[in-house]
């Protein structure tokens, strides 16, 4: 069965098994970590730009994904044509050195590694996370009993709007940020394979069947040569290595290649955050639906006449609410107006930057100036790019940097640390607007 490729509404079970397997530990638990492990060729996947391997072009802030058209399939697993070049050799190799009994055959993992996973389809893995959001959402407006306060789709989406920003930046909305948190593992990049479906939050295993694996110092140079990243904490997923001279041959001989060693980004991967909107807005225009399909009526409370008190009646909601051309109907009557300051308050909280008001509302029309004078669009890159965080989060560069000089000077708190680093971002992003 193929890798879910085409942006199906959900993970297929292959693929939503992988990523739980990575998720519960390796990225909700970065802190949980095998020891240090200094070594070439083993990379921090949770530490400084690392973080971001894959997921934006440095110097920018747009946020990409993998164009589909150049992903190849390796025993149904997809990625991108240059690491499936690269991965077919180090395997060939490793046959090569078990025939000749240069590592050891009977290693359960590294005598034969063979392709476990591959490219996991960022959409339907973003869907799924929206959806939780929007499940959640419908869970609270039964417990807090809001059906009756929700009349019109600005109600809905003014209630969910206040649902999901305490939660931010923890837990991300838009698809932009998602792909920039943990919880989106370096497998959506294309540029990541995995070897093994092991548990990635329990760390002896991988120190007993990896580290300690008489076999694992052959793995290291194969990965070397054949121009991979080891991930230090989920030893079996390899990460091309887009800057190694090793990769560079096989990045000559394919078509997405020579788009990045050309530092054509575009060509290569979409542009995502210029999405961002629709996504938000067609999933909480269907939830909306589905919310009147599920409550077709709610309750008023009027004033009684003189000398009697207050009663209720039931208002039934308009049916048509819930058909497909209200659905178009409503993607039409709420245009950039509506959307680009919803979008905005959305973005600056999950961020983590925590500008005042007078700061978020100035991008903000400044946004819809943009979106008038310009398009849409560039309206969201501009908001983009005032949101755009990949320094004032932990582990970031910056961070670690602060971190050990501030340390020694004083006992303070991570979130101290972090206050003094977005403090400095937020001079650097505003300071001309």
């Amino acid at each position: 069965m193929a890798s879910n490729f085409r942006g199906e509404n959900s993970l297929n079970a292959r693929d939503l098994f992988i990523y739980r397997q990575l998720y519960k530990g390796y990225a909700l638990n970065p802190d949980s970590r095998v020891p240090v492990i200094k070594k070439t060729g083993v990379r921090d996947f949770n530490q400084y730009s690392s973080m971001f391997y894959g997921k934006y072009p440095f110097g920018s802030s747009y946020v990409l994904k993998p164009k589909k058209e150049l992903l190849v399939l390796r025993d149904n697993y997809y990625m991108f044509d240059f690491v499936a070049m690269a991965l077919d050799d180090m395997l060939a190799n490793f046959n090569v050195a078990k025939t000749y009994q240069k590592i050891k055959r009977d290693d359960p993992y590294l005598s034969s590694p063979s392709l476990a996973a591959g490219y996991i389809d960022l959409d339907s893995l973003y869907l799924r996370n929206i959806r939780r959001f929007l499940f959640s959402f419908g869970r609270y407006v039964n417990l807090r009993k809001l059906e009756n306060d929700i009349t019109s789709f600005e109600d809905y989406a003014a209630e969910f709007k206040d649902f999901v920003l305490p939660s931010m930046p923890r837990a991300p909305l838009t698809r932009s940020q998602f792909v920039l948190s943990l919880a989106t593992p370096a497998l959506c990049t294309g540029l990541s394979i995995m070897l093994s479906t092991k548990n990635a939050s329990i760390d002896q295993p991988k120190i007993d069947e990896f580290y300690k694996s008489p076999n694992f110092e052959f793995f290291r140079s194969s990965a070397i040569a054949y121009g991979f990243l080891i991930d230090k904490n989920v030893p079996w997923i390899l990460t091309a290595d887009l800057g190694s001279p090793q990769m560079k041959k096989y990045l000559d001989q394919s078509a997405a290649g020579r788009y990045l060693l050309n530092g054509s980004f575009s060509s290569a991967y979409e542009e995502i955050s210029v999405n961002d909107i629709d996504f938000l807005k067609n999933q909480i225009i269907n939830f909306y639906t589905d919310f009147v399909t599920k409550n077709p009526y709610y309750k008023i409370t009027e004033m009684g006449a003189y000398g009697e008190g207050p009663c209720s009646r039931l208002i039934r909601r308009n049916p048509s609410a819930a058909s497909a051309a209200n659905v178009v109907r409503l993607r039409e009557k709420y245009g950039d107006d509506y959307w680009l300051p919803f979008y905005g308050e959305i973005r600056f909280a999950e961020s983590g930057l925590e500008v005042d008001e007078a700061t978020k509302n100035f991008v903000i029309n400044n946004a819809l100036q943009i979106s008038e004078q310009k398009s849409s669009q560039e309206a969201i890159r501009y908001i983009q790019r005032k949101t755009f965080n990949i320094i004032a989060v932990e582990g970031s560069l910056m961070y670690e940097s602060k971190k050990r000089r501030l340390k020694n000077l004083t006992d303070v708190s991570n979130s101290d640390i972090l206050d003094v680093v977005r403090r400095e971002l937020i001079n650097d992003k505003f300071e001309l607007f």
